[in-house]
């Protein structure tokens, strides 16, 4: 059985490390990600594309 994990972003310094958490976490265990409206505008700001919503 896979863990279970649930991932908050809130900001902007939260964005890096969320990202390279879910790369690594994506084919080890099932993932829950919260992001709040800011963290998601940061995100299509920044290199868009990483979050497949």
């Amino acid at each position: 059985m896979k863990k279970r994990f649930v991932v908050a972003v809130t900001g902007a310094s939260g964005m890096v490390y969320a990202r390279r958490l879910l790369e690594v976490l994506q084919d080890k265990a099932e993932v829950h990600l919260i992001i709040s409206d800011i963290a998601h505008e940061i995100a299509a700001y920044e290199g868009g594309g990483f979050l497949r919503v």
